[in-house]
């Protein structure tokens, strides 16, 4: 499995550092970017660790300027598809809950930050987890 991370995706982190910086000052900002990206990998390695369960192949994961991707080899087993495609929200509602049993307001922030990258990628639009779930489950 080969990792990319696009020269894009520095302007995802200067975006994250600059937002979160006016909310937690500039040191805090540049650390919530990082972690925020690693948060962004755990989402991904979510749909690796379930693919992989089904057997099937991973070509790629990595970051661009629009989030997170996991390139992978074509599989007809629904079951898979679905589980794959809930595992990366899963795995970011999973970080929500252990950012939010800590407390002061960057761990609040993290959580959030998690909470909506879940969230939003089961929104059937664009390239997210909720369109894959919405081809998977209404096939044309």
């Amino acid at each position: 499995m080969k990792f990319e991370f696009k020269p894009s995706a520095v302007v995802l982190f200067a975006l994250f550092a600059a937002l979160y910086a006016l909310r937690l000052g500039w040191r805090e900002g540049v650390w919530a970017a990082v972690v925020l990206l690693g948060s962004i990998l755990v989402h991904e390695l979510g749909h690796v660790f379930a693919l992989r369960r089904h057997g099937i192949e991973i070509k790629a994961i990595g970051i661009t300027h629009l989030g997170g991707f996991t390139r992978r080899a074509s599989s007809d087993n629904w079951f898979a598809e679905v589980q794959s495609a809930l595992a990366g929200p899963a795995a970011s509602l999973l970080l929500y809950f252990i950012f939010r049993s800590h407390s002061g307001e960057f761990f609040t922030t993290m959580a959030t930050a998690n909470a909506v990258i879940g969230l939003s990628n089961l929104i059937p639009i664009g390239p997210t987890d909720g369109r894959r779930l919405l081809r998977i489950l209404l096939p044309a």
